[in-house]
Parts: C-alpha cells; structure tokens; sequence
C-alpha cells in the first residue's frame, strides 16, 4: 500500500482498545505480534530480493512465536504450506524459509516439553489434536512439494492453476467471503456456546462467570462462554466501519489472489484469514473483557485493520483513475482516516486515560516489609494464594506455598512443624481475619483500595470498578 497508509494503520492498532490494555502489562501477545509482523515482513522483502538470508530470518521469527505462545503452533501452519510450496517450485528461498521456521519452531515445542510440561499437560485437551494437526500437515506438505518437483505433476498442477485464474472460481470466492463473515455476525441467532466444567479450575471459572453477570445484570449461567459473539468483538474494538471495510478487502484480495495478481498477499493473507477465522470459531478464553481482548491482538485486529485499509486504498487508486483532482483525493482519505479512527477512539475512551491497580506496588512493599526476613509463606485462603503466591516470590524474595482447598489445621500444623524443623520462621496469610486466626494472632499486613479494569460480557469495557484487597498474616508458635 506504501508508507502514506502507515501513520493511519498504526494509530488505529494503537488506539484500539485491546492494544491499549495488553501494553499495560507483560502480556504474550505482543512479543508474538512483533515476531508476527516481523517475520512477514523479512518474507516480503525475501521474495522481492530472493535472499536466503532473510528468508531463514523470515521463517525464524515466525517460528518462534511458538517459543512465546504455545498456541501458535495453529497461527504458523500456512508458512508451513507456504515453505512447501515455494521448495517445489524450486524457488531459492523455499528451504531457507523451511529450515528457519522448523528451528523456531522446534525451540518452542522443545521449551515446552522440558520446561513447561505441567502447563502443557494442562492444555493437553486442546493441545494433542493440534500437534496431530501440524505433524498431519507437515507430512502432507513434504509430499505436495515431491509431488510439484516432478515434472509431469507440476505442469499438470500449473495447468490447473491458470484454468482457475481464467474461470469464474474468483469471483465465486470473492462472493463467498460475504456470506461467511455474514454468518459468524449472525452466530448469536442460532448458536449459545457452553462449557461444561471438567476440573477444579473450571469450576472456579463458572463462578467467576456467573459473579460477572450478576454484577452486569444478566441472566446467570456460569457455563457460557459467549464465543458466539466473538465477531461481534471485533466490530467492538475497530468499529462497524473498519470491519466491513475488511470484509470488501479480504473478498477483492480473495478474487486477486485467485486470478494470480497481487501475489505478495499469498503468506501474509494466508496467515491472517486462517488464524482469524479458527480464532473466531473458538477463542478458548475466559470471556471477559477487556482480558478477552488479548486473543484478538497478536493476528485478528491487526489484520483486520490491514485489511481495512488496503481495501481504502484500493478505493483511493479509484478516485485518482477517474481523474478526480487532489481536492477530492485529500477528501476521500479524510473520510476513510475518520471512518476507521473515530469509531476506534470512541471505544476506546472509556479507558484510554483511566488508571488502575494505583498503589499495588507500594502496598506489596509494605507487606513485605511486615513479613520480615527468613520466612516461610503459607496461604491458607485460595483468592489470596491466586493473587500473591507469585508476588511473594518475586517481590518479597520468599518462598510461598498454598494449601490445598481441604486441608485441616491438622495439616497446616504439620507443616509449620516442618517450617521450624528447617531453621525458618512459618507465616500463614489469607484474605481475612478468620482464615488465619485459628492459627496465632491475625494482623493485617495489606489493605489497599485501588480502581481496576471491569469486566463486561455482552459490551466492550466502559470504565473501571473499584477493588478492594486486604492480606491478613499470622505467626504461628512451634508446636
């Protein structure tokens, strides 16, 4: 599109709600949207130059978003096909491409493995069928690019590739994408997505769902998942008019694409139609927002953006065609830098200059503070071991453990005992006067009242909600 469409792409990822949110903390997303565009963008300027070199990089950086997020395994499987493609045409980037990817790629899934195996085991419901997915399409890659090596094969495959080009298979494309989209807009008329709880922490999930909607005044079922307005999302964050703009730019690339022109586009649609449309089919996240924002960010957002903007530009090429003079040239992209900004501002105001979480830090410190030194953290209250067991590791410099939801004063006993027995000094914390009291004199140690991001289902975040947090600590004696 050229650099006079950058300022007006990046202040509109930039001002979008979920960029906005993600930026304010150490979210994955984005590491793997840079790596994302990053990669993309080495690939670009490999096609035009041919440069192994950028091609290894290209296909690295992509790679490595699953050293970042285990889940883009899934994102990455069109470069896959790509990297075959390009080998069995015999192009010069093909293997490059192909090797860089398979060592990113490999880091990831070797990090995981051995060092992030619980968390792996966790998603292994979602996670198994995904590696049978890319190893599936690995192997059926490696034989379409063996199989356009051979001669016969490939003229016969280029042979159908410009009887489609020529036939009417574009413009049935292109007509499709409409309805599609159409369909995923209109999926709360015909679908209710649910989740019934398999573990523990499924449960915890319901009743967080079911807090949300009492608090949003909505009928309460803590097994929704509300994935059926997961386009819906979109059009929240970017506005009506942005995402219509991306669905005429996807369906005109779709028909360019298809009739051989605009071949640039190849990856980097390919990479952006597939994660979009799985990541709309199932987010498998926590529907609350903004937190589930994030899924959008690291491809979905920023490609639906792109899109929107190519197709401006598209129109733009248009106007200056039909001879219109820079009067009406300025004004058209007045209007198509209003149209996709003001909706993305509008959305985005409710929070844009809000604070929240003031006061966290220093309140942490205090409690540390109040810990003292050669301690020993127990927590025997499961909010209060969600929220600080991690914080009193990295902050206060302990070690922290939590116990588990049936545990007795029997067993916590037991291990202060043990605590003592190993030189140290045991300190039991929950959330209330009550939960450590049984076991030695209860102070509170924190009590912080702050503002943090709400929560909303049904429409984006407006503002924030108050928060209130208190640490309650008890010494116990040695037994």
């Amino acid at each position: 599109m050229g650099p006079n469409w950058a300022p007006l792409g990046a202040a509109a990822l930039a001002l979008s709600l979920p960029m906005l949110w993600v930026s304010r903390s150490t979210y994955s997303e984005l590491p793997a949207l840079v790596l994302l565009l990053g990669g993309l963008a080495l690939l670009h300027d490999a096609r035009r130059c041919q440069v192994r070199a950028q091609a290894f990089l290209g296909g690295l950086a992509l790679g490595l978003i699953v050293l970042v997020r285990i889940d883009a395994l899934r994102d990455v499987l069109p470069v896959v096909v790509f990297a075959g493609l390009l080998v069995g045409c015999a192009r010069r980037t093909g293997w490059p491409l192909g090797l860089g990817l398979a060592v990113g790629v490999g880091a990831g899934l070797v990090e995981g493995f051995v060092l992030s195996r619980p968390y792996l085991r966790y998603l292994h419901a979602s996670l198994n069928p995904l590696l049978a997915m890319a190893a599936a399409l690995a192997g059926a890659t490696l034989l379409t690019a063996a199989a356009l090596r051979w001669d016969v094969t490939g003229r016969r495959l280029r042979r159908a590739g410009a009887a489609v080009a020529r036939g009417r298979l574009p413009d049935v494309a292109a007509a499709l994408t409409v309805p599609v989209l159409a369909a995923f807009a209109a999926r709360p008329l015909f679908q209710t997505v649910r989740r019934e709880p398999r573990n523990a922490d499924d449960e915890l999930n319901v009743h967080f769902i079911e807090q949300v909607q009492r608090i949003n005044h909505l009928p309460v079922d803590g097994t929704r998942q509300y994935s059926e307005l997961s386009y819906h999302w979109v059009a929240w964050y970017i506005g009506v008019p942005a995402a219509l703009l991306a669905a005429f730019g996807a369906a005109l690339l779709v028909r360019r694409l298809l009739r051989g022109r605009s071949t640039e586009w190849v990856l980097p649609f390919a990479v952006l139609a597939w994660t979009t449309v799985t990541t709309l089919l199932r987010p498998a996240i926590t529907p609350d927002h903004p937190w589930a924002s994030r899924r959008l960010v690291a491809v979905v957002i920023p490609g639906m953006l792109l899109l929107a903007l190519w197709a401006a530009d598209w129109g733009l090429r248009r106007v200056r065609r039909a001879g219109r003079g820079p009067r009406a040239v300025r004004a058209y992209a007045a209007g198509a830098a209003v149209l996709v900004l003001a909706p993305i501002a509008v959305a985005s105001a409710g929070v844009m200059a809000v604070r929240t979480e003031q006061g966290e830090v220093a309140a942490v410190r205090g409690m540390c503070g109040r810990i003292g030194p050669n301690a020993s953290v127990v927590i025997v209250e499961r909010a209060t071991a969600d929220r600080f067991s991690q914080v009193v590791r990295g902050m206060c410099g302990l070690p922290a453990a939590r116990t588990v939801p049936d545990a007795g004063p029997g067993d916590v006993a037991r291990i202060v005992r043990k605590i003592y027995d190993a030189g140290r000094r045991p300190v039991l914390l929950g959330g209330e006067a009550a939960n450590v009291a049984p076991y030695g004199r209860a102070v509170r140690v924190l009590e912080l009242r702050t503002r943090q991001d709400q929560r909303t289902l049904t429409r984006w975040p407006t503002g924030t909600w108050g928060l209130t947090v208190n640490v309650w600590m008890a010494v116990p004696d040695r037994p």
